[in-house]
Parts: C-alpha cells; sequence; structure tokens
C-alpha cells in the first residue's frame, strides 16, 4: 500500500527486483520527463554501480562502489568522468572512523586522488577531494580520531562533541570552497 503511494505521488511506473535487490527504478515511463535509475550488485548483493538515463536506452554511469574483503565499503566513485572519490575507514568495530582521511591533500589522500607526483596510483587522474571527516567515539587517547594533530579547528567549520548515550565526542569536517573567504 505504501508503494503504490509512492508510486501515485511520484510517477513511479517500475521498480524491477531480482533477488530482493532492486534492478530497475523508472519515474514517468514513456513521457517528455521521464528518468531512469539502474543498479548493479556484486555476488554478495552490495551495490556496485549506479547509472541513469532519460531514455532508457543510453545509460550513464553516476557511481561506483568497491568494497574491503572483510565487506564494508571502501570507496564510492562519483560521476562518469570520476569527478569525486571518497574512501571510508572503520574502526575495529566496524564503525566509520573517516571519509578522506581528515586533510585535503593528494599525497596523504586514502585514495590518492588527484596525487599526480606518485606514478602508481591508479586515482591520479580523480578529482582532488572536496571534503574530509574523521570521527571520534571516545574521549581518552586510546580511541583518538585518525590523527588528532592534524585536526585544527577554523572558525566556523563544522564541529561536534556528545556525550553518552551516543559516546560521539568529536567530529570535524573540511572542505574546499571556489572562492577564497573574505575576511
Amino acid at each position: 500500500m505504501i508503494l503504490r503511494y509512492i508510486q501515485a505521488a511520484v510517477g513511479l511506473n517500475a521498480l524491477r527486483f531480482l533477488g530482493g535487490n532492486v534492478k530497475q527504478v523508472d519515474y514517468q515511463k514513456g513521457k517528455p520527463d521521464a528518468f531512469h535509475h539502474r543498479y548493479a550488485y556484486d555476488a554478495d548483493n552490495r551495490i556496485t554501480e549506479v547509472q541513469t538515463s532519460a531514455d532508457a536506452i543510453n545509460w550513464m554511469r553516476d557511481a561506483r562502489y568497491f568494497y574491503y574483503p572483510h565487506g564494508p565499503l571502501q570507496r564510492a566513485e562519483l560521476g562518469k568522468l570520476v569527478v569525486q572519490g571518497m574512501d571510508y575507514a572503520y574502526t575495529l568495530q566496524g564503525w566509520l572512523k573517516g571519509i578522506n582521511g581528515n586533510r585535503l591533500d593528494p599525497a596523504t589522500d586514502m585514495g590518492h586522488d588527484g596525487d599526480l607526483a606518485d606514478a602508481e596510483t591508479t586515482n591520479d587522474l580523480v578529482g582532488h577531494d572536496a571534503f574530509a571527516l574523521s570521527l571520534g567515539y571516545y574521549g581518552d587517547e586510546d580511541h583518538a580520531a585518525i590523527d588528532p594533530a592534524w585536526v585544527s579547528t577554523p572558525a566556523g567549520a563544522p564541529s561536534q562533541k556528545w556525550g553518552p548515550p551516543a559516546r560521539l565526542l568529536r567530529s570535524t569536517s573540511r572542505s574546499t570552497t571556489a572562492t577564497s573567504p573574505t575576511p
């Protein structure tokens, strides 16, 4: 019933399933504003690729996903030309520890995105990281963020500190801008 309501409200014509996974979603099929999403999965039923199309004939890759051998998401690459790569790091407990490290420097980037100086990297033509974040779950030194010596929060930068029961005690993020800030 909920699916019928959603279909009527947003114009979904078809949801195609394969092995319990959504294989394709067609929006406004046959109309001028038609749009289609297609999904690919690996043998472990993890999403590996997302494609979109306006006509269901010519498809464009929007995202690719790569996984660590033990299961968690390792990397997501966005866009046909891979304009952004996002690398994920986890704690031993499997909790998210960081995305793209916590520095916006191709030489120290987890995926070496845009690092033209490293001839061995496969991601040298991927765009530089646009953001990075790291999470710290406890306040003691044994559970510190990826490298707290690198973390310095400029004025106005997002930062969080929680206490129990959620236990996230610090979150810092970085992003790049197209223009320099004005004083």
